[in-house]
């Protein structure tokens, strides 16, 4: 799968919190936060390279790829720094924004259909 630069940013950003994502699993399939916690620490690393070298994923790999296509944290954090800093010191506008949501809804189809 061929991902762009902020296709990449918005997944990462999901990734840099695995404990958000332990809960999201430890609720979804009934296994406790600290096995969650620990299956992601160990299958997140190199999942974006997976995902672009069209690897298969395992289960635990596609309950992680699921919460990150549903996922919208990201795109609300643009709508939210509206006026405010964002990366590189730059401020947040109505249109860099409303491209991350774009971009975000286009990543959440494209992980979709890996599952």
């Amino acid at each position: 799968m061929n991902l762009t630069k902020l296709e990449k940013e918005i997944i990462q950003h999901r990734l840099d919190v695995p404990d958000a994502m332990a809960e999201v699993l430890a609720d979804t399939i009934d296994i406790s936060y600290e096995q969650a916690f620990s299956l992601f620490d160990e299958r997140l690393p190199g999942l974006i390279a997976k995902i672009a070298a069209d690897q298969p994923l395992d289960e635990w790999e596609v309950h992680a790829v699921r919460d990150i296509a549903t996922d919208n944290v990201y795109a609300c954090m643009a709508d939210e720094a509206i006026g405010w800093g964002w990366e590189g010191g730059k401020n947040m506008t109505p249109k860099w924004a409303s491209r991350i949501w774009k971009v975000n809804e286009n990543l959440q189809n494209k992980l979709m259909r890996l599952l």
